[in-house]
């Protein structure tokens, strides 16, 4: 609908072949804003020369006359202002961004569970479970002091909470009777080995089928903060806690360590680098979730106005020639004020 000027502005040469590259080419650099100019170079390439858009084609805006086309113009301003305000509201972030991607997500996931790298169960070792492989003691290791590395992961901290010490055991295993039979774990030339953390995750089951959500996630995450318990004094604990530590052996405690949870308040799983994973992963779900319906909601309206622009378009040439028949004073029972009759003027 813009005069030959306007859009001539946009083409490197009178016969239209080729687009300008920037608003500066195109001497726009002070009209609109950078969103403005990719709007106006995409709708200007799409009439390059040789080129038909059929939307527009069907619409009849290509063979209104002049005088339709300012009609067009003025009714359409408001319907492609509000518009061009539905448009703004799209979210900001890169929703696009790999992080957020089903491929993404998952890796996220089982990095937070088994460890950075790992696909799938048979990949499992000591190094990526515990983030490098734990050198102190059992108790050492299974507590948020100076990083333990039992927080790491996930499975990490499953060991600390299941795997078999190597002296004065549980009998018939921490968590279940087939875990008795791991290699007993305490200190760090007996530390866990990938046959048996692989043994270890396999004990979890599957959940095959389920699809992963923020309710779902969140749940899970509020369920194992009810299984943090204190030892009244100073620290909490997530497991069997008996006394002096979580070395695993049945008269200390299989668990893992919250230290100085009860003096200092710290919120426990805040001290898990694995749950904090796992809340972002949520947290990205939620975001993408409330995208989408946002998104849904914004494309709806600008559906809407586009169907309004259409059926203004359609009736431009209507209006422009009664506006033209009642400035002539002609059409719709008009009458020019000079052929006023007596009849008229009683």
């Amino acid at each position: 609908l813009s005069d030959k000027e306007w859009q001539d502005k946009f083409y490197k040469t009178p016969e239209r072949k080729e687009v300008k590259e920037t608003a500066e080419q195109a001497g726009l650099q002070n009209q609109g804003d950078a969103r403005d100019w990719q709007t106006w170079k995409q709708s200007a390439e799409a009439f390059t020369a040789g080129k038909t858009n059929e939307a527009v084609e069907q619409t009849g805006a290509t063979k209104l006359s002049p005088l339709a086309k300012n009609v067009a113009k003025a009714k359409l301003q408001s319907i492609l202002s509000e518009a061009d305000k539905a448009a703004t509201q799209y979210p900001k972030k890169n929703l696009a961004a790999a992080e957020y991607s089903e491929a993404g997500l998952k890796a996220a996931i089982k990095a937070a569970v088994f460890g950075e790298g790992v696909d799938s169960i048979d990949q499992i070792t000591t190094e990526k479970a515990f983030g490098t492989a734990p050198t102190a003691n059992r108790e050492a290791e299974c507590k948020t002091e100076n990083g333990g590395k039992g927080t790491k992961t996930a499975l990490a901290s499953l060991s600390c909470v299941c795997h078999t010490p190597n002296s004065n055991p549980v009998t018939g295993g921490v968590c279940t009777q087939k875990l008795a039979t791991l290699t007993g774990w305490s200190a760090n030339g007996n530390q866990p080995t990938a046959p048996n953390l692989q043994t270890l995750a396999k004990s979890c089951g599957e959940t095959t089928g389920q699809t992963l959500t923020t309710k779902r996630i969140r749940a899970a995450i509020r369920r194992l903060r009810e299984l943090i318990h204190i030892d009244w004094a100073t620290n909490g604990y997530l497991g069997t806690f008996v006394t002096a530590g979580c070395s695993g052996q049945s008269s200390s405690g299989a668990c893992v360590e919250f230290t100085n949870m009860v003096t200092t308040h710290k919120g426990a799983l805040s001290q898990l680098p694995w749950i904090n994973k796992v809340s972002s992963i949520a947290d990205k779900l939620e975001e993408l979730k409330q995208a989408a319906a946002l998104a849904k909601s914004i494309n709806a309206k600008i559906i809407s106005c586009k169907d309004q622009a259409t059926a203004q378009l359609k009736t431009a040439e209507q209006l422009a020639a009664a506006i033209q028949a009642a400035s002539q004073g002609t059409g719709n029972g008009l009458k020019s004020p000079s052929k006023t009759t007596e009849t008229d003027a009683t």
